[in-house]
């Protein structure tokens, strides 16, 4: 029977950020007290996630390696009948060619599959206390102009961030930011959409934000600290 974790650690979330790899899965199937449901939908996530392999010419071993672990997850009886599985809300899998971790979670999210070369963490983020909100939204408000202090440009955020420079991050939950980051030259490139070959630049951000021991948070749109953006930093003094 598949083992999951019901607590996502500080130690757990680390080891999944610092992850790199050709083919990382996150794999997010919402859970309901019908399991039949939730068996589809995990099943229809499954076919999506073949579609992106087939599209990035992932094949053989490599395709195998990936595609039966979660066949069976699918095919494990035992575990869809496990009372756990209707008390949580959503079954996380995170997979690559060697490893998978699996968590069943008290939290709503939408369900979604995701293959890159990091694992989707974003809304896993912790959201922010209205507190810490109000004190930071005044702070950047006092210097928004000020790009030595905060800045909502994502191509100085992602450099800024490997650097270890970001104090704290805002990232909004709505959010479809997609491209590729050269850690060498230090360069974004951004593109129109989603494809095969980029990935998740907001989420780019976060993970490598909170390696550096930046804090990170998770807000809704209309809250975030400056309007109208989908990221928001303040930068350490």
């Amino acid at each position: 029977m598949l083992r999951t974790k019901t607590i996502l650690s500080e130690n757990d979330f680390r080891i999944l950020a610092g992850t790199i790899d050709f083919n990382c899965v996150s794999f997010y199937c919402s859970l309901s007290n019908n399991i039949s449901n939730t068996k589809n939908i995990f099943l229809e996530l499954l076919e999506r996630l073949k579609v992106k392999l087939k599209v990035k010419r992932v094949t053989g071993e490599s395709y195998y390696n990936i595609i039966k672990p979660l066949e069976q997850v699918y095919h494990d009886v035992a575990f869809w009948e496990q009372k756990l599985v209707a008390n949580n809300k959503i079954l996380v899998i995170f997979l690559n060619e060697n490893n998978m971790t699996s968590f069943l979670l008290e939290k709503e999210l939408k369900s979604s599959v995701h293959l890159t070369s990091n694992y989707y963490l974003l809304p896993l983020f912790k959201s922010v206390t209205n507190q810490q909100l109000q004190q930071d939204s005044s702070r950047i408000k006092e210097v928004l102009f000020d790009e030595e202090k905060t800045t909502n440009r994502l191509e100085k955020i992602i450099p800024l961030a490997y650097d270890g420079k970001i104090e704290t991050l805002y990232v909004s939950s709505k959010n479809g930011v997609y491209g590729v980051y050269d850690d060498v030259n230090k360069t974004t490139m951004i593109d129109n959409e989603k494809n095969s070959g980029n990935m998740s630049l907001i989420n780019l951000a976060a993970i490598t934000t909170y390696l550096h021991r930046g804090k990170v948070f998770l807000l809704d749109p209309i809250d975030m600290p400056t309007s109208g953006v989908s990221i928001q930093a303040i930068l350490k003094s």
